[in-house]
């Protein structure tokens, strides 16, 4: 069956609204005091599902226990997620993978935490 399909499908029947914030969005990295400032903050809402990680993903260390998949909804949306940008103010992302086919970016799976 076609992968765009089955996601949409899948975000369409149990997915919901999600929102992602990314801070100090092209801001500048002080060497000397080690903060970010100017920049901006960015936001934009997506439709995504949580899914737990099956026990044998879990190895304690790229993957911790409690950490959580999040299957987003690539259509409609014009931020990437990427490393450090914060679900719904409480969840951070630490790693992102972009389901794609030949038509292009389908959906992104991030490893979240918090």
């Amino acid at each position: 069956m076609n992968l765009a399909i089955n996601v949409a499908d899948l975000l369409g029947d149990q997915g919901y609204s999600v929102t992602l914030l990314r801070t100090n969005d092209g801001g500048t990295y002080s060497t000397t005091t080690g903060a970010i400032s100017g920049g901006s903050s960015t936001t934009e809402a997506f439709t995504g599902l949580f899914i737990m990680y099956m026990s044998r993903e879990v190895d304690g260390t790229a993957v911790r226990h409690g950490d959580r998949k999040l299957l987003l909804a690539a259509r409609g949306t014009t931020m990437v997620p990427q490393p450090d940008d914060i679900v719904d103010g409480a969840v951070r992302i630490m790693d992102v993978q972009k389901l794609q086919n030949s038509s292009g970016v389908i959906a992104y799976v991030c490893q979240t935490r918090g």
